[in-house]
Formats: C-alpha cells, structure tokens, sequence
C-alpha cells in the first residue's frame, strides 16, 4: 500500500496474495494500479508484478493504471529521488531520512516510512482526526505553505479518564511518532544531496517538546498540558548568481504549540451523559521562509597610478653617487631645454 508504484524495485509495498474486498461504504477501493513486465526477448515474458493501492473513498475517486517492460535479466538499481539539481524546484517534496551509523560508515536511509519523513496528517471523513490510522500522511513539497487540521470529540469522562493516551495519539498524529520511540530526522539541503555525505543534510530541530512521560493527577472532566499544534518551519537561501540562484534549505525546526489545559465546559445533570461530547482541534502547518540577503552591486576600486621617472631619467646630468648640488643642477637644465622647446615651437 503506496504511492511509489512507479518505482522499481518498490519496498514500500507489501507482497500478498489476496486483497480485501471492497465495502459497500467505499472502503478498500482500487486508486492506483501498476504492472511491471519482465521479459527476456526471444522467451517472451518470464513474470508480471503488480503494485495495487487501495485507498477509503468518500466522495470523489480517481484511478490511475500504468505499466512498464524490463528486461528480466537486467543488472540495474533505482535511482534515488531528486528534487532539484542541485537546488530545490517548488514543488518537490522535501528530502529527509534517518541517519544511520554502520561499521560502514554513516550514511542517511531515505527508504523510510512514510510517516518518518517531513509531512503532514491526514484529516478523516468530516474533518475527523483519525487515530487508529496515522500513517496516511501529505508530503511537505518544497516552497508549498500547508494548514491542515482535524477534530476529535469526547465526553467528560473519556477526558479526564483517557487523558494520557490523549496525549499520546495527539503527538503521534501531529509528529508521525511515537512519543516514546522519537529517532532524529535529517534533511537535505539541496534537492540532489547525495546520501553518503552527511554533511550535506542538516537535522531538524524540536521546539518546546512536550513531556508526556509524566503521570499527572486525574481531575473530573479535565485534561492538562495537551499540545494541539504544531509548527514545521523550514528555512531556505538563493545561492549562486543571480540569474540562476539554486535553492538550498539551511535549517528546519519543529515548533510544538504551547500545552493547553482542556476543560469539559458544560453545566447541568445532562453533562455526566456519553452522548455529551466536547470538541477538540488539532492542527498542523508548514511553512518556507527564504533568508537570503539582499543581492548588493560592488565594484572594483579605482587603480592607483603613481607615475615615476625611471632611476636614470637624468642621466648624464645626475648619477646616484652625486650630491644635491648635481641635483639641483640638473633640474635648471630640464628648465632650460624646456623653454627652449616652447620657444622654438611658439
């Protein structure tokens, strides 16, 4: 179950052999199918493999059928993805994995899960959050600003009772992990950064993560301390020249919202019912700020000219090892020649 069906071979697929069956509320849907066939020439076609991905549709649905032939006996490896060459095109999603430190060598491991890399949730049917399934996530493409929310609802027990696993299934929807399972993201800064140079990816930061470890004290219909929000701020700079600046990211953080105090608000005997629920709102945003600096014109300076007599201008009417007197006189000749020159000129 994927959207990378046009790659080769596919490790976010998982092999089967029977698919659900589709639901009469549109559930297991085919979205997207995709046949590779391998295929040796003279022996015609040794095996096809199908990449199929469902999805749960409410509204509207799109299909999308593709196919490609190769050769079965082919020595060849996918390329990795690019999202620039070598700066960021908009559009393209943002590069990101974890790094990984083997007797090797340390090298960055895109071939990640989903919801590892920079990204975004997915809110359900009627803008409902969806807990059980948090791996449905929007890729964060570059230069693209992105808001998404969605709301959960519970009653006033379920929010003092449930209250820490509130917290828990909030932060792995807003983040993508688990609370207790947080690995380091690190992210490319040119659109074609090359896995084993580390030095070319730079780690996101967290901002105000939140403590959930800590057991609180249960108060009736009340939950403290939740985050709701969470901000992914990535920063960008043009370098190069100006007619062709390549876009290159310089810095990403996590920015988590400032921890709220939910309260069940409502009075009266009818609030202790189930049916009775309050809404909670979570969001999620990303933006792209450029910080480059004002391109300024400068110019080379003004060269010095120092115009001099070469050391023997004079001779042979002074030489190094006279004195001033020679010197002095010298110049009364210049002077002489000179008017005599204007003078026969005049």
């Amino acid at each position: 179950d994927s959207d990378g069906a046009q790659g080769a071979p596919c490790r976010d697929f998982n092999a089967v052999n029977n698919l659900p069956q589709p639901t009469q509320n549109c559930k297991n849907i085919v979205r997207s199918v995709h046949y590779d066939i391998l295929h040796d020439g003279v022996n015609g076609i040794q095996s096809v493999e199908a990449y199929v991905t469902l999805t749960n549709q409410t509204k509207f649905h799109h299909q999308q059928f593709s196919y490609r032939s190769l050769w079965a006996f082919e020595n060849w490896t996918e390329e990795p993805e690019k999202s620039g060459n070598p700066g960021y095109l908009v559009g393209k999603p943002v590069l990101s994995g974890q790094l990984i430190d083997s007797s090797e060598g340390a090298y960055i491991d895109t071939e990640v899960p989903h919801r590892v890399k920079i990204s975004l949730f997915k809110s359900g049917a009627a803008g409902l959050c969806n807990f059980e399934d948090s791996t449905q996530r929007l890729t964060a493409n570059f230069g693209e600003d992105v808001y998404v929310g969605c709301s959960v609802y519970r009653n006033r027990s379920q929010l003092s009772t449930r209250c820490q696993q509130l917290k828990h299934d909030s932060f792995k929807l807003l983040f993508g992990m688990d609370f207790d399972g947080i690995e380091d993201r690190y992210v490319a800064t040119f659109g074609d950064s090359d896995v084993n140079k580390t030095g070319d990816w730079v780690k996101a930061l967290l901002v105000n993560l939140p403590d959930y470890n800590v057991e609180e004290k249960l108060f009736e219909g009340r939950c403290n301390d939740v985050v709701t929000s969470l901000h992914i701020e990535v920063l960008f700079a043009h370098l190069g020249s100006l007619a062709n600046p390549q876009k290159k990211i310089v810095g990403v953080a996590y920015k988590f919202g400032k921890p709220v105090d939910i309260i069940f608000k409502c009075i009266g005997i009818a609030c202790n019912h189930r049916s009775k629920t309050q809404r909670i709102d979570f969001s999620m945003s990303v933006s792209f700020h450029s910080v480059t600096l004002p391109a300024r014109p400068e110019f080379a300076a003004y060269p010095v000219l120092e115009a001099k007599f070469p050391h023997d201008f004079f001779y042979p009417f002074v030489s190094s090892s006279k004195d001033k007197l020679l010197l002095t006189t010298s110049f009364t000749v210049m002077i002489f020649i000179y008017h005599f020159v204007i003078f026969n000129v005049c």
